[in-house]
């Protein structure tokens, strides 16, 4: 009697393992993707194969199905993470592209405006004037001489304001507009 039960106990502890083997292995197939699912399901098939559940080959080859799927998942997600980085990476190199074309853009137009005031500016046209009329009315006699000193003196001013918000608005023209303040200062 005492036999038959034992055997029945050993009987009733591999339907238990294998039950335990096959409740473990319904979880991880829940989840394919978990690294941590695989290893416990292959961990349990082991111990049910040592314990001699009846399946336990089917369930040893469930969780090195589930480790290969949770593999490649892991290697997807990796890759997919590389390509959103480059991605990433990509965009902020255009727009930094983007916006250094604007600055520059931004500086040529500042540049041109700059140099249309400058030629635009009345003192500017004046000091022209006094350069190209002013040798022979300085000749013609000492009055003469003396006003157009005073009108190139007032022309040096005001050339020299226009200057200054020039060179405010756009220091890459300092050395052009120095060059021509000093030919129109020594013309006069």
């Amino acid at each position: 009697m005492a036999g038959r039960e034992g055997c029945w106990d050993q009987q009733q502890q591999k339907k238990a393992a294998v039950a335990v083997a096959a409740a473990a292995a319904a979880k991880a197939a829940a989840e394919p993707a978990s690294a941590v699912g695989a290893a416990a399901l292959l961990s349990v098939a082991v111990e049910a194969r040592t314990a001699g559940a009846a399946n336990a080959a089917v369930l040893v080859e469930a969780a090195v199905a589930a480790a290969t799927v949770a593999a490649t998942a892991a290697a997807r997600a990796a890759a997919e993470q590389q390509q959103q980085q480059q991605e990433k990476q990509h965009q902020q190199h255009h727009q930094q592209q983007h916006q250094q074309q604007q600055q520059q853009q931004q500086e040529q137009q500042q540049q041109q405006h700059a140099l249309l005031f400058w030629l635009s500016c009345p003192a500017t046209q004046k000091a022209a004037t006094d350069c190209a009329l002013g040798g022979s009315a300085a000749a013609a006699a000492p009055a003469a001489a003396a006003a157009a000193a005073g009108a190139a003196a007032a022309a040096a001013a005001a050339l020299l304001r226009c200057f200054f918000v020039v060179l405010v608005d756009s220091p890459a023209l300092l050395i052009p507009m120095i060059l021509l303040l000093l030919l129109l200062l020594l013309s006069s």
